[in-house]
């Protein structure tokens, strides 16, 4: 579907801030609620639009993100269904996709301590480990997360960006593991809804949600996009550095930064200094973009892997808790 500008930046406003409201969009936008409210409902009936979900801040939770990438090897559609079965039927699974490039699955499973993710490890090795020619295992750092500027057309000239690192564990109760597990899978549920599903008053609700969001535990509501109906692909190019200073350091990061096309920079332990995650319309773009990162870093760029997501299987900013 082809999108004209008063789309781009309705979708734009609305993954800055899903739970905004239609008369501010519409105001902003120069047009009337009504409108708004019909360029949602159709962008929804095309499926752009296939829903909203709270960010979530895990490592706030206690929660630690152990990354699986694997190499397949030979193997019969079967294993392939049942391997893919095993894996979205996990509970603590974050992120599970389908890639080409130098891996073939790439899986993030959340956990409060090691040897949860070890069982599940083990499990995954002991069930398929014969359909698997090579894996690289890594621990989830610290995640940036950028506006989406190309919905709107716009250039990133000041750097907005969600920090997601290792901060202070905050202690909340079931009634707001219930609130964040409701916002997590409906970014947009009303306060009232959410009484009424928590069993809690709408005023008890509003100071939950705020309290979650000052401690920093939602750090925003988002759109659940398709990104292949909007006419972009996931592409993530993967970068390792040598000979570099702390100030081409920051360079090379802004410059990243910089680029409206840039949606994630992930950093993992046992990882690329920086995994970059980018939307684009094609694999020209995907070369340009490549090509002038050289031009600028070919002196601290020792390596680079290139990944393409082509289908996910399962994605969660909140994991299965007790």
């Amino acid at each position: 579907m082809t999108l004209d500008l008063i789309d781009g930046k309705l979708l734009y406003m609305l993954d800055c801030n899903a739970r905004q409201s239609l008369s501010v969009i519409a105001k902003k936008l120069r047009v009337s609620r009504s409108v708004i409210l019909y360029r949602i409902n159709r962008l929804k009936s095309k499926g752009i639009i296939k829903g909203s979900f709270a960010e979530v801040n895990n490592f706030a939770l206690g929660f630690l993100s152990f990354r699986i990438c694997i190499k397949l090897g030979n193997f019969s559609s079967t294993q392939e269904e049942s391997l893919i079965r095993f894996v979205r039927q996990q509970k603590n699974i974050m992120w599970f996709s389908r890639v080409l490039g130098s891996w073939d699955l790439d899986i993030v499973f959340m956990a409060k301590n090691l040897s949860a993710f070890i069982a599940f490890k083990e499990e995954l090795f002991l069930r398929y480990n014969n359909m698997f020619d090579d894996a690289d295992i890594s621990i989830l750092s610290r995640m940036y997360h950028y506006p989406k500027n190309y919905l709107a057309n716009t250039k990133r000239d000041i750097i907005e960006k969600r920090v997601i690192e290792e901060t202070m564990h905050t202690q909340i109760d079931d009634i707001d593991v219930h609130i964040l597990s409701l916002l997590a899978s409906d970014a947009q549920m009303t306060i009232i809804d959410l009484a009424e599903k928590t069993g809690i008053a709408v005023n008890t609700v509003m100071k939950r949600m705020r309290s979650l969001e000052k401690s920093g535990i939602i750090l925003g509501y988002r759109l659940l996009l398709d990104t292949n109906a909007l006419g972009y692909q996931i592409n993530k190019v993967h970068i390792v550095l040598k000979n570099y200073s702390q100030e081409t350091y920051k360079q090379f990061l802004y410059y990243c930064e910089s680029k409206s096309s840039v949606i994630y920079i992930d950093q993992y332990l046992g990882g690329a200094d920086f995994e970059i995650e980018l939307h684009l319309k094609n694999d020209s773009e995907y070369i340009l973009f490549i090509e002038d990162l050289e031009k600028h870093f070919s002196k601290i760029i020792k390596s680079k892997i290139f990944i393409k997501f082509y289908k996910v299987y399962a994605f969660r900013y909140l994991p299965y808790m007790d």
